[in-house]
C-alpha cells in the first residue's frame, strides 16, 4: 500500500490517474484519488474528472463523484457528460458509462439534460432516462425516454428515438413563430437529416 501527495500519478495500462492525494493497493489492484482528480484513457480517447475517484484495475472500472465529468472525443468533437456520480466499466469496445443525478451533456451540435444516462459502446446506444430534454439549434424535444443510436462502423450518431409523451418545439422557417408536434413515439434517421430536428 502507498499514499502519495501532490504531483504524483498512477499508471494502469493505458490509464493515467492524477490527483492531489493518491492511494494505491497493489495486492487488490485498487487506487483512489482525492481532489482535482483526472483519469486519462489513451485507448478510448477519453478523460474523466472529479474530486473523488475509485479505480478497480481487475474489474476495469472506475467510480467518480463530486463534480464528475466525462469527456469523450467522437466525430472530431468532444462530448461532455456531467453528473453527481459517474461509473465507467468494461474494456475497450465494451465500455459502459453510467451517469446519475441531474445529468447534463454537451456536444457542439446538441445538448441535453436528464436524471441519468446509460451509454454502451458495444451496442452504440445511449439512453437518456428520467425527464430527458434535448436541444439542437432552435429545437427542443422532450419525452419519457430517449435513445441516441450510433453506428459502430462510422462512430457517428445514426438515429434518435423518443418513447412516450413526445413533444417537439422548433422555430418556424419564417422566424415569426414555432412549430409543435406531439405524439407517443418519435424517430429520426440522422444520416438523412442535416440537423437532428
Amino acid at each position: 500500500m502507498a499514499h502519495f501527495l501532490r504531483k504524483s500519478y498512477i499508471k494502469y495500462n493505458d490509464r493515467l490517474i492524477t490527483g492531489d492525494s493518491l492511494y494505491y493497493d497493489r495486492n487488490k489492484e485498487f487506487a483512489s484519488a482525492t481532489r482535482n482528480v483526472k483519469i486519462t484513457d489513451s485507448i478510448n480517447r477519453g478523460i474523466v474528472k472529479g474530486h473523488y475517484a475509485e479505480i478497480y484495475k481487475n474489474q476495469d472500472s472506475m467510480f467518480v463523484t463530486k463534480r464528475a465529468v466525462a469527456v469523450n472525443f467522437v466525430e472530431n468533437d468532444s462530448v461532455y457528460i456531467h453528473g453527481k456520480k459517474l461509473m465507467v466499466t468494461g474494456p475497450e469496445g465494451n465500455r459502459i458509462i453510467r451517469a446519475f443525478n441531474n445529468v447534463r451533456f454537451f456536444k457542439k451540435d446538441m445538448s441535453g439534460k436528464c436524471d441519468s444516462i446509460y451509454s454502451s459502446a458495444k451496442i452504440a446506444l445511449t439512453k437518456l432516462i428520467g425527464n430527458p430534454i434535448l436541444w439542437n439549434g432552435e429545437s427542443q424535444i422532450t419525452g419519457d425516454i430517449m435513445h441516441l443510436i450510433g453506428d459502430n462502423a462510422t462512430r457517428k450518431l445514426d438515429s434518435l428515438k423518443v418513447l412516450n409523451n413526445t413533444f417537439l418545439v422548433s422555430k418556424d422557417t419564417l422566424g415569426t413563430g414555432f412549430n409543435q408536434a406531439k405524439g407517443q413515439t418519435y424517430m429520426v434517421n440522422l444520416k438523412k437529416e442535416n440537423s437532428m430536428m
